[in-house]
């Protein structure tokens, strides 16, 4: 069975997530544990691999103090 590819908005959510939490000044480890995950957990966000549920945008934005929208900046609309 072959690997199905990430849709490509969860990639640019996951590099929005990258993108602010490095801006955040945050290391993978401090989101993961101030979201009761694993760093492999916020790894897999960031590279598209795992999608990540509106509640969870939700918390990270209130992390990253940002809007929930901001995660969705860089997804084209083609």
């Amino acid at each position: 069975m072959a690997k199905k590819s990430p849709d490509p908005i969860d990639v640019a959510v996951g590099q929005q997530v990258r993108t602010l939490r490095m801006k955040a000044g945050l290391t993978q480890e401090t989101v993961a544990d101030a979201l009761g995950l694993t760093f492999q957990q916020v790894q897999k966000y960031e590279s598209g691999a795992n999608r990540v549920a509106p509640s969870r945008l939700y918390r990270m934005s209130k992390l990253f103090k940002v809007r929930v929208s901001a995660f969705f900046d860089t997804v084209s609309d083609r």
